[in-house]
């Protein structure tokens, strides 16, 4: 599966303000909880926010996928929504 992340701004003004802890270790690592969820996200994963990965499903309480060209761990809410078509009826349609 393929999907796109969210930019690294996008990702931290939506966490940053909601988490219970959010810092950087010095070493460009950030460590944050959010909702009893513990992530890391250190610099070469930051570089990536806002590209498109591909990955798999993982059974993690702190993590939904990991990457598979880049072996991260990544959550579910770290991605763009995803947005499914919607078919419209046409007016021929709605009239039968």
């Amino acid at each position: 599966m393929k999907r796109k992340l969210k930019t690294w701004k996008a990702f931290e003004d939506e966490f940053e303000p909601l988490s219970d802890e959010w810092y950087e270790d010095g070493f460009g690592d950030y460590y944050i909880t959010y909702k009893n969820m513990h992530w890391i996200i250190i610099p070469e994963m930051r570089r990536i926010f806002g590209s498109e990965i591909e990955f798999y499903k993982i059974d993690n309480e702190d993590y939904t996928y990991k990457g598979k060209e880049y072996s991260y761990l990544w959550h579910e809410l770290w991605f763009e929504p995803e947005y499914k078509e919607i078919e419209f009826l046409s007016e021929k349609e709605v009239i039968i």
